[in-house]
């Protein structure tokens, strides 16, 4: 596996990215990473590593690079951040990664984990060009983002198979949300599928944290690596 920082350059800023590639030199599909509230941490940079461990090149962008020094909360920097500025550097880190010899012209999904889940919700409604998606626990959905609608609003504008990774001790997404949420792709005809794992709560996937479940974690990993092998091919 081959892992590194890239500097991209989005309206004139510098957007930090981290960037990792399979050892396998054969076509692979790609995955871009919204990252949750910390960043782009070592947490993060584990995700992308194991995306690319896994045989998916994999891709995340630094969403707070226009202000990397704030004291506000992380939710409510990811929350403030206008939709049309982190479409563009989505879009950036997709077309960055699709430039690399290994996924030129394999399919590139979306992932997002916390809150980047509704990044990763509001990227594949705004940019078709992302074939796939999966959700991890993301919070924050049917709420509006300072003047921006709610990530939910967006559903209509879907047409690409997403997968939701849930825990049922959540309370953001609570499992009433996530019903709501489910509801919503049904209206519209998303072809989706959701999984909620009992005594999981939000960041089931944190190893070495007191939230981690490690049972309910790997088998989200095995069905996200499942879900864009099967939608990438």
């Amino acid at each position: 596996m081959n892992a590194a920082w890239e500097t991209l350059t989005v309206d004139g800023s510098e957007m930090e990215t981290y960037l990792a590639l399979p050892d396998d030199p054969g076509p692979a599909p790609g995955v871009v990473v919204a990252h949750y509230a910390g960043g782009v941490d070592a947490f993060i940079r584990g995700i992308v590593e194991r995306f690319a461990g896994d045989g998916l090149a994999a891709i995340c962008p630094n969403l707070f690079h226009r202000a990397p020094e704030s004291d506000e909360p992380g939710i409510t920097r990811m929350t403030n951040l206008p939709v049309a500025q982190f479409l563009r550097d989505m879009a950036a880190a997709r077309a960055h990664l699709a430039s690399k010899a290994p996924v030129h012209g394999r399919g590139i999904g979306v992932t997002g984990i916390g809150i980047g889940g509704p990044v990763a919700y509001l990227t594949a409604a705004g940019d078709a060009a992302f074939q796939a998606a999966v959700l991890f626990y993301p919070g924050h959905m049917a709420e509006s983002w300072g003047e921006e609608p709610a990530p939910m609003a967006g559903t209509s504008s879907l047409t690409q198979p997403l997968l939701g990774l849930f825990g049922d001790e959540d309370d953001d997404p609570t499992p009433a949300q996530v019903r709501e949420l489910h509801g919503e792709l049904t209206r519209h005809g998303v072809p989706h599928e959701f999984v909620s794992y009992p005594g999981a709560g939000h960041g089931f996937m944190s190893q070495g944290r007191p939230i981690y479940r490690p049972q309910a974690a790997e088998d989200a990993w095995e069905k996200t690596v499942a879900w864009f092998t099967r939608h990438l091919a």
